[in-house]
């Protein structure tokens, strides 16, 4: 049972949720409705080198909404267990590790909502999905292995990185090689063009590219066109992603609300979108629109009216 796999420990906000069987670890950050009666979840899934910490989605959330936020700190990006408890983070992001630590998460948010909906006798509570650049990559590549699992009520996508442009594209299948090299491909690392107050890392090892360019390829059109109420939210002048590929490489999830917003007086590159001060007041306020387009009507059921049941089997640990 799902129940006896889940182990959670916690550290100052964030909890440590722990896979007994195989001992897959993922940290998540909790931030509970103010009135702690929950009607649904989020999951906000982060990007490349950026500090989940820095990311200010929960904002555009209504208040009114008694939706608990659960925040992902995939490895590689847990720079918070290094201040509070002096712990030097080593390991480095491996594809297969990525996606076990967000299965974990999403198995924990699915019991909660399972939880919740029992205290009020409801088939089910709603999750929802915000997913930025390669933490839409991540969550997309779960989907893909395990959509006959997976539940979400709405998706919103935000700069994913579902296709790079080529020049990056040539990039990432460059250092796949480069990193199988023997010590170096390890230890290589390139300078990072985030803002300091942002990022992780002042550099993001091959190995980490190496595993983007891996979830990306697990990708599949045809799994993919089962979500449904998904915006797809693409960057004008974005410098690593191809919206125009993106389009072409989804044109079976004619269903889905693609979309291509402009970033003006943001700070940073035009990919990074983290908060208002990176996007800008204008491509902020777009978000915040976008985010109640996918909050559908469903998180407002009274004790009596029927929600869609969510088809959930628990996936063993």
């Amino acid at each position: 049972m799902l129940e006896n796999t889940i182990d959670v420990r916690t550290s100052s906000t964030y909890k440590e949720i722990s896979a007994q069987r195989n001992d897959v670890r993922c940290w998540v950050k909790i931030e509970k409705p103010s009135d702690n009666n929950i009607k649904g979840l989020v999951l906000i899934c982060h990007g490349l080198n950026v500090n989940p910490d820095t990311m200010r989605f929960p904002s555009l959330i209504p208040k009114d909404k008694g939706l608990l936020v659960i925040t992902p700190a995939y490895t590689g990006h847990r720079s918070f267990l290094e201040r509070k408890n002096n712990i030097r983070e080593k390991e480095l992001t491996q594809t297969e590790g990525l996606l076990d630590e967000h299965r974990a998460c999403y198995e924990y948010a699915r019991k909660i909502a399972s939880d919740e909906a029992k205290k009020r006798s409801l088939p089910d509570l709603p999750i929802y999905l915000l997913g930025y650049s390669m933490g839409a990559t991540i969550s997309l590549a779960d989907y893909c292995q395990h959509s006959s699992d997976r539940k979400y009520s709405g998706v919103l996508l935000l700069a994913p990185a579902i296709k790079v442009k080529m020049f990056v594209s040539l990039f990432l299948a460059i250092t796949k090689y480069i990193s199988m090299l023997p010590i170096i491909g390890k230890r290589l690392a390139i300078p990072s063009a985030n803002l300091r107050d942002y990022r992780v890392s002042a550099s993001t090892n091959l190995v980490q590219y190496k595993a983007l360019a891996k979830l990306i390829e697990k990708l599949k059109p045809t799994e993919l066109k089962r979500l449904e109420n998904v915006v797809e939210v693409g960057i004008q002048g974005d410098e690593l992603i191809s919206q125009r590929r993106i389009k072409s490489f989804l044109k079976n999830c004619s269903h889905w609300d693609m979309v291509q917003e402009v970033k003006v007086a943001g700070k940073g590159a035009y990919h990074l979108v983290a908060d208002e001060t990176t996007a800008g007041k204008s491509l902020w306020n777009k978000i915040g629109e976008h985010m109640q387009k996918i909050l559908v009507s469903e998180i407002n059921v009274s004790l009596n009216e029927r929600i869609p049941l969510v088809n959930f089997k628990p996936v063993e640990l």
